[in-house]
């Protein structure tokens, strides 16, 4: 099985949109865009 991580409103759809085609198994994993939560510690300035 594959996971999916996207950010909704943006051009993932694409590649759900392939999976589905391709009848492949997938999960979703979403995120925000720019949230400042998924930075890692040595990204701090």
């Amino acid at each position: 099985m594959l996971k999916l991580y996207f950010a909704p409103k943006n051009r993932a759809v694409r590649g759900i949109l392939l999976l589905d085609e391709l009848e492949l198994k997938y999960q979703l994993s979403s995120f925000k865009l720019g949230d400042r939560t998924m930075r890692k510690p040595h990204a701090k300035i």
